[in-house]
C-alpha cells in the first residue's frame, strides 16, 4: 500500500513538474533555476543538479516526507531524483531499500522514451540534517538498479535543500 502511494505521488509531482513548466521561448540556458531549493549528486560518476524543479512534501501526520528535483534540457530530456522517507521522518539518518525506511529513485527520460528508465534504490542512506515546519536540509547517496535487467547506478555525493 505504502509503495503504491510513493509511485502514486511521484506521479502526481512528476505532471506538476511538467505542467508548470516555463513558458519562457527564449534559447538561454536552462541552467538558471526557477526553485526555491537545491538538489546535486554524482550519478555514475558525472554531476547531476536539478534546475527546472526541487519540490518538498512533508506530511506530519503519517511522518512521510518527499523530496524531488528534476533536470530538463533544452531537447526535452529529463533527469529525476526522488527521495521519500516512508514514516517519522525526523533529524536522522535512513536506510535506503525496496521497503524503506527510505526510499529512492533517479529517472531518465526523454522525448522519444517518456516513461523513462528508473533506477530504484536497493541501498544507500539518506540523512535528514534539519528539518523545520518550513525547510528541509540533507544528504543521500544509493544504488540504484534499473527496473528489468539489474544494471545498476551509483549516486554519490548528493544533497538537498528544499522548502516546504
Amino acid at each position: 500500500m505504502l509503495r503504491r502511494l510513493s509511485v502514486l505521488l511521484l506521479l502526481a509531482m512528476t505532471a506538476f513538474f511538467v505542467a508548470c513548466g516555463s513558458d519562457d521561448d527564449s534559447t538561454s540556458s536552462n541552467n538558471d533555476s526557477n526553485t526555491d531549493g537545491s538538489m546535486k549528486a554524482s550519478v555514475a560518476g558525472s554531476n547531476w543538479e536539478a534546475n527546472t524543479a526541487v519540490v518538498a512534501v512533508h506530511m506530519p501526520t503519517t511522518g512521510t516526507l518527499t523530496i524531488t528535483g528534476q533536470y530538463t534540457d533544452l531537447s526535452g530530456n529529463s533527469r529525476q531524483m526522488s527521495l521519500t522517507i516512508m514514516q517519522n521522518a525526523s533529524v536522522n539518518s535512513f536506510s535506503v531499500g525496496l521497503l524503506g525506511p527510505a526510499q529512492a529513485r533517479y529517472t531518465e527520460a526523454s522525448l522519444t522514451n517518456p516513461t523513462g528508465e528508473s533506477y530504484i534504490g536497493t541501498s544507500g542512506t539518506v540523512e535528514i540534517t534539519e528539518l523545520t515546519d518550513t525547510s528541509v536540509k540533507g544528504s543521500f547517496s544509493f544504488s540504484g538498479a534499473l527496473n528489468g535487467n539489474g544494471a545498476v547506478k551509483q549516486i554519490s555525493s548528493g544533497s538537498f535543500s528544499a522548502k516546504l
